[in-house]
């Protein structure tokens, strides 16, 4: 039997469909999606939640993903519809395996907890462990959000040695470091033979 693995990834759905309007993605959903296609490969059935936008059609390349909508990427539904059809969305893709790297915090940790399935908390930035921002406040309900991301999940992977070290020292959780996958092109756009020194500026 096939394992299900879920992410939980709202901004990756620029990366699987053809909309040219919507440009929200970032590093933190390339990786998700990345990894993704590699589970595919590997016999597992994967699911990637995202927001519930317009002319939601996926590209050939990610046929075999299935696409579980939530809500909106616009701000004029309430906090806690959001939560709601996220929550929704999370049972509709029943997976086995939850895998989270942004927002929204807590919610996708709690749903888990309590449904017995595994939460693998993926790092995307050292707020997640200073359970702060840099540059503007972060709210109460925000901090105890990221805290209960980390203390609940089942497994948690940092970027570097400081979100490992973090993790370690102040929630006494194993954090296991895997670096940003890059992918590697057959050669350099445009060749057409294949060089043997390549060089990356």
């Amino acid at each position: 039997m096939k394992r299900k693995v879920c992410f939980v990834s709202l901004g990756s759905l620029p990366l699987l469909t053809s909309n040219q309007n919507l440009h929200y993605a970032g590093g933190a959903e390339l990786k998700q999606i990345q990894l993704a296609r590699e589970l595919l490969k590997q016999q597992y059935t994967v699911s990637v939640v995202v927001h519930d936008e317009k002319n939601m059609q996926k590209t050939k390349d990610f046929e075999d993903i299935v696409l579980v909508k939530s809500f909106p990427s616009s701000q004029d539904i309430g906090f806690l519809k959001k939560i709601t059809l996220l929550w929704r969305s999370l049972k509709q893709a029943d997976a086995d395996i939850y895998v989270q790297a942004t927002y929204p915090p807590g919610i996708v940790a709690l749903y888990c907890f309590l449904h017995r399935k595994i939460y693998i908390k993926w790092l995307s930035s050292d707020k997640s462990v200073s359970l702060q921002d840099v540059t503007q406040r972060t709210t109460l309900v925000t901090k105890l959000s990221l805290y209960f991301d980390i203390k609940l999940a089942s497994v948690i992977i940092g970027q570097n040695q400081y979100q490992k070290e973090t993790i370690e020292k102040k929630f006494r959780k194993k954090c296991v470091v895997i670096k940003n996958p890059v992918t590697i092109l057959e050669g350099p756009p445009g060749c057409s033979q294949k060089k043997e020194h390549t060089v990356l500026w």
